[in-house]
């Protein structure tokens, strides 16, 4: 996948291992890459291997057959 721009999503504090990710349209796929910034700097990007293609989750209250 070639990405076409990178846009900051967020930041956590020092101790969370989790960011969620608001406002990605379904069906479109995204790649992330993080980094780790303190008083000495920012570490080099971690890359994701895979992309990321959210889908609606299904809506509980309704019949599904199997």
């Amino acid at each position: 996948m070639k990405r076409a721009a990178w846009t900051q999503v967020g930041t956590t504090r020092p101790n969370d291992c989790s960011l969620t990710v608001d406002r990605l349209m379904e069906g479109n796929d995204y790649m992330f890459r993080v980094f780790a910034e303190n008083e000495e700097g920012k570490s080099p990007a971690l890359e994701t291997s895979d992309v990321v293609t959210p889908r609606r989750a299904p809506d509980l209250n309704s019949d599904i057959e199997l």
